[in-house]
């Protein structure tokens, strides 16, 4: 019978070495023909692949957790677009307002009435203030100036504003400006 002796000072059989504790740091010394040779207990024990199984599990673990962080990392900037969008068509949206009342404060100014060139439907209005008939077209933006306009010269953008005017009485006017616009996928959205 071949007698194992583990650094821990224990001596073990090779029939009750599989109850031994495994541990990569427990060394065998195996004695054959009078020559000692160093043999790794772990190997030999019952957790054989236990180490294999244990770099897979973390590696499963860690790519699971990167995989996590990519998603949201993607998302994230997937939703910045969207808000960065919806801010600029919140305030074109609030540009056109603040113009139409500045026309009326205009008409005002020059004692004339005051809801002069303002009749009902819908309409599309420059930053400079002129009025025109609604017919969709695509704002662009001029970087030269820092404006949303009509005019072909600037960069194309997916945003359409329209002014929709309607009177509700002598005095009153309702004004709501609609803002729409195209994502990157293909979504539709409207202020």
């Amino acid at each position: 019978m071949e007698i194992f002796k583990i650094n821990t000072g224990a001596f073990v059989t090779p029939q009750n070495r599989l109850k031994a504790k495994c541990s990569p740091a427990n060394m065998l010394l195996k004695i054959e023909g009078g020559t000692k040779r160093s043999v790794l207990w772990w190997s030999e024990c019952h957790c054989r692949g236990s180490i294999l199984l244990e770099s897979l599990i973390a590696i499963t673990v860690t790519t699971v957790a990167l995989l996590g962080m990519f998603s949201l990392l993607s998302r994230s900037l997937g939703l910045t677009r969207v808000i960065a969008d919806r801010y600029v068509a919140a305030n074109l949206a609030a540009e056109g307002i603040e113009l139409i009342k500045n026309m009326i404060d205009t008409n005002v100014i020059k004692e004339l009435q005051w809801s002069r060139g303002l009749g009902d439907g819908n309409y599309e209005i420059t930053y400079r203030g002129d009025l025109s008939p609604s017919t969709s077209r695509t704002l662009f933006f001029n970087t030269a100036v820092g404006v949303y306009d009509y005019n072909p010269s600037g960069a194309p953008t997916s945003f359409r504003r329209e002014i929709k005017l309607a009177s509700i009485s002598d005095d009153e006017i309702r004004v709501n400006a609609v803002v729409n616009w195209v994502t990157r996928g293909g979504g539709t959205f409207d202020i």
